[in-house]
C-alpha cells in the first residue's frame, strides 16, 4: 500500500468514523502517517498503470474491468527475493 499511498505508510484502522446514535461523530480518525518511502515519479507511474492493467486486460479483468471505480490489482509473488539473503535484498531495494 505504501507504493500506491504516493510513498506513504500509514496507520492502519478498522474504522474511519464512529458515530452516536443521533448520527452526529463521536470519534473520527485522522490519518497518522508512520513512514515515508521516497519514489521516483516515473516510477510511481509505472506502478500505478501495471496495478491498474491487472484488473483491465490481465488475470482480473473479468471481475474489475467494468468497476465503477479505478481499481488496480496485483497477482503472483516474487520469487527471486526468496533466494537472496538479506544484504543482497537490501541492495536491491536501495537501488530506487
Amino acid at each position: 500500500m505504501t507504493v500506491v499511498n504516493g510513498g506513504n505508510r500509514y496507520r492502519l484502522h478498522l474504522v474511519k468514523e464512529i458515530l452516536n446514535p443521533d448520527g452526529s461523530s463521536k470519534y473520527k480518525v485522522e490519518p497518522e502517517v508512520l513512514d515515508r518511502v521516497e519514489i521516483k515519479p516515473e516510477t510511481y507511474k509505472a506502478v500505478m498503470q501495471g496495478l491498474e492493467k491487472v484488473n483491465q486486460e490481465g488475470s482480473a479483468a473479468s471481475v474489475f474491468r467494468n468497476y465503477p471505480i479505478p481499481t488496480g490489482g496485483k497477482t503472483g509473488t516474487v520469487q527471486i527475493a526468496n533466494s537472496l539473503n538479506s544484504d543482497e535484498a537490501k541492495k536491491l531495494v536501495q537501488r530506487e
